[in-house]
């Protein structure tokens, strides 16, 4: 069999193209993705090549990881990635591709499916959120008049990164359903309504560094 080595810390995915087409009541439009790129531009891919190995080296900025973090895609697997890093791989000022499939770095990768099972990557998570009028009650009084705040479930996550350059923690006291809090900052969805590929629910991804805390109702 024929096998395609690529650079570490790098990853040749094939994107799954979206569907262009939308209806709004009974007229369908056929959508240019140029319009709106960040929103229409496609993030999901199969992965057609993995690296022998991640590398996280302090000594070398320029090529290194900016988190330790262990590899877990698998050829096969189906990727979500980060809008930049599809942008950059294809018609950045240093694209990178292979007939035409883009090479990402591998800390892009946000999350992959593999079969029924789901693999967040790099240290992220995904968080359904809660509208701002509904989590009030769940609360304590002294965070729920905070207007940078926000309020979600998790719904996915994976292993905790083990050190990062700018000396960043990954907590691992988060686990599946927890209640927590994050910044409005990070309100990124995983896929806009126009991607949807992963789930119907909006979801939120962030990394488990980026979560202020667990709130926890006795």
């Amino acid at each position: 069999p024929i096998i395609m080595r690529i650079p570490y810390n790098y990853v040749l995915i094939e994107p799954i193209k979206s569907d262009n087409e939308i209806f709004i009541g009974m007229k369908k439009f056929i959508l240019d993705n140029e319009y709106l790129e960040l929103q229409n531009i496609t993030v999901v891919g199969k992965v057609l090549a993995v690296p022998d190995e991640l590398i996280f080296d302090r000594m070398n900025y320029n090529h290194s990881m900016e988190w330790d973090s262990p590899m877990e895609l698998k050829v096969g697997d189906i990727v979500w990635s980060t809008y930049m890093a599809v942008k950059n791989a294809t018609s950045g000022q240093d694209p990178k591709v292979i007939d035409g499939n883009p090479v990402i770095p591998y800390q892009s990768c946000i999350v992959a499916k593999r079969g029924d099972d789901v693999i967040c990557l790099n240290g992220f998570v995904l968080i359904e959120p809660i509208k701002r009028g509904d989590f009030c009650g769940l609360l304590p009084d002294y965070l729920k008049d905070s207007p940078n705040l926000n309020v979600g479930y998790i719904r996915h996550l994976g292993t905790p990164n083990k050190e990062y350059w700018d000396n960043s923690v990954d907590d691992d006291m988060f686990s599946f359903g927890d209640l927590v809090c994050f910044e409005n900052i990070n309100n990124i969805p995983l896929e806009y309504e126009t991607q949807r590929f992963f789930s119907d629910t909006l979801l939120f991804r962030m990394q488990r560094r980026d979560l202020i805390c667990k709130v926890i109702n006795d």
